[in-house]
């Protein structure tokens, strides 16, 4: 099973309904679905240092080029670290709730 599938059954085993990702050349980037809100995601391989890292932030526009820059870069969300891809799929799940919770109290 490849990283990107196993990182789905995490995710949904955790409570997120919906996974839409696919790889790129900088990052594998999509969007979830958790408790009716749609968040975009980007996982991002940072070979040089040992360090794999995600991003989880509001829904971006589907008219952005490179989502994979757009939700770097994005000022909104939280990131994620780890050095394996299944610790990294666990700490995205726990942002994914974190970054709800903050949303809902607004």
């Amino acid at each position: 099973m490849s990283w990107l599938a196993r990182c789905r059954e995490i995710l949904t085993s955790e409570g997120v309904s919906r996974v839409a990702m696919s790889r790129g050349a900088e990052c594998a980037a999509g969007y979830i679905e958790y408790m009716g809100d749609i968040l975009a995601i980007a996982i991002y391989e940072f070979k040089d240092i040992g360090v794999l890292a995600g991003k989880i932030s509001p829904a971006i526009s589907t008219d952005a080029i490179d989502m994979c820059i757009e939700i770097l870069y994005s000022p909104h969300g939280y990131i994620a670290y780890a050095s394996s891809y299944e610790e990294l799929c666990r700490n995205i799940a726990l942002k994914t709730k974190k970054l709800i919770r903050a949303g809902r109290r607004d």
